[in-house]
């Protein structure tokens, strides 16, 4: 798709390269192609599988970044459930109840919530702040 893509349904995946933001509400939001602006989405469950040129910006249940995933830039996002398995090019910000990071991030991490996991495969380049009720694991 040439420029940007806006989606306001009940379920959608975007498969198909978009020149420009995908943005959208849905109950359920998955982003497969590559993306080469912003992915800026509110939804009950997000999952990006693709390429995103810029940032990530999500609102939504559950966010997962997928471990074949990569995000140039940052991500910014409030949910239960955030699952960082991909590679992000900046930093992350993140308001949630489970945080967990297995994948790269190429800046810092700040992290609001009930708990931080940072797995053993993880490759964080700046600080990790944890603000939080639960130790990070």
């Amino acid at each position: 798709m040439d420029g940007d893509l806006y989606v306001f349904c009940q379920s959608v995946d975007v498969n198909g390269h978009v020149t420009g933001d995908v943005i959208g509400f849905a109950q359920s939001i998955r982003v497969n192609g590559p993306v080469d602006g912003n992915v800026r989405v509110g939804c009950n469950n997000v999952t990006l599988s693709g390429t995103t040129g810029k940032n990530v910006l999500a609102f939504g249940d559950s966010i997962r970044m997928d471990s074949d995933a990569k995000a140039g830039g940052s991500a910014t996002v409030f949910g239960g459930t955030i699952s960082i398995d991909g590679t992000l090019g900046r930093d992350i910000l993140s308001y949630g109840h489970l945080v967990s990071i297995t994948g790269a991030v190429g800046g810092s991490v700040k992290a609001h919530g009930d708990t931080l996991s940072i797995g053993s495969t993880a490759k964080i380049d700046g600080a990790t702040v944890f603000e939080g009720r639960n130790h990070p694991r």
